[in-house]
């Protein structure tokens, strides 16, 4: 008997972000960290991006403790492919040629989701 495959998860920039600036998003991430840490997966994209938001170097020493190396050591940090990289744009893998307002960056959600079977919240 064979069971399902569990689940992962790669968490999106923005609900990191929300937790750096909002108490109440901060604790959601953390009841979501405790249930699902272990399925739990960083793209090197957000860590890019996370990485280039910082100001200050105690910025940076924070996400590298509370963050990065928390996934790194884990080794959970996942990078899109090559493929993917050449696809950016809709999900059929056309890509975008204009950026419509309030669309999200093009960087956002490229990572490899379906051969990881990874689930972005």
């Amino acid at each position: 008997m064979s069971t399902a495959p569990a689940r992962k998860y790669v968490l999106d920039t923005n609900l990191f972000i929300r937790a750096f600036r909002e108490p109440a998003a901060n604790a959601e991430l953390q009841r979501f960290h405790l249930l699902f840490a272990p399925f739990e997966f960083l793209s090197a994209v957000v860590a890019q991006e996370l990485l280039a938001g910082t100001h200050t170097r105690a910025d940076l020493r924070k996400l590298q403790r509370r963050v990065l190396n928390v996934f790194a050591r884990r080794g959970r940090i996942v990078a899109p492919s090559a493929r993917r990289m050449g696809t950016i744009g809709d999900r059929s893998g056309r890509p975008r040629t204009t950026r419509r307002a309030g669309a999200a960056p093009p960087f956002e959600g490229i990572w490899e989701r379906r051969p990881l079977g990874a689930v972005v919240p």
